[in-house]
């Protein structure tokens, strides 16, 4: 049986090189890009099963069989974002285009292709996202950019929030004990021996 040498490499809509036969090779690209997470099947063989997957989710990057994909069987995060490069998957092309990536993209994909007639096949690459340059008007990274590398904006609000309320605690505690304590030395000069 004919078919094509296993392998899974991944490149930008930036024309960068292609990284063929090193599965543990880390790729690194800028969030916000489209991502190609190439890999490839068997040339003369229909595929049957097509799982891309990362070690830690549950649920997959995108997921494949029947002739149709599955977004139902999708990570939250994934969904609407990665789609096949060649719906029709010709010659054993299995590559998903990951648009739009994000700091939280970071990590390891692994590629499972099935077909009937052969043994399943497995590939891996390993995405590191880099933090985007400044953005347009030159101001500093952009809100979603610190949403992303920050790991989420509305936890970081969270932490400022209650920062500032163990400190307004602490203040009006010291407020009250000082109080006290000028109400009773008040009191114990008031008090005839």
């Amino acid at each position: 049986m004919k078919y094509d040498e296993e392998r899974c490499r991944l490149h930008t809509t930036q024309e960068q090189p292609l990284l063929e036969d090193d599965p543990q090779e880390v790729i690194t690209v800028k969030q916000g890009e489209d991502v190609t997470l190439q890999c490839w099947g068997f040339a003369d063989a229909p595929i049957e099963l097509l799982e891309w997957s990362r070690p830690e989710l549950t649920d997959y990057v995108f997921y494949y069989r029947e002739q149709r994909s599955y977004e139902k069987y999708q990570h939250q995060s994934y969904k609407g974002r990665v789609k096949l490069r060649d719906p029709e998957m010709k010659n054993g092309d299995v590559s998903v285009i990951l648009n739009d990536v994000t700091f939280n993209d970071t990590g390891r994909y692994e590629c499972l292709v099935g077909t009937r007639r052969t043994r399943d096949k497995r590939s891996s690459i390993s995405v590191r996202v880099e933090q985007t340059t400044k953005d347009a008007s030159g101001g500093g990274n952009t809100e979603r950019e610190n949403r992303d590398v920050g790991g989420n904006m509305e936890r970081e609000k969270w932490r400022v929030g209650q920062i500032a309320a163990i400190v307004i605690t602490v203040i009006v505690a010291t407020t009250l004990i000082l109080l006290i304590g000028a109400v009773v030395a008040e009191l114990g000069q008031q008090v005839p021996y």
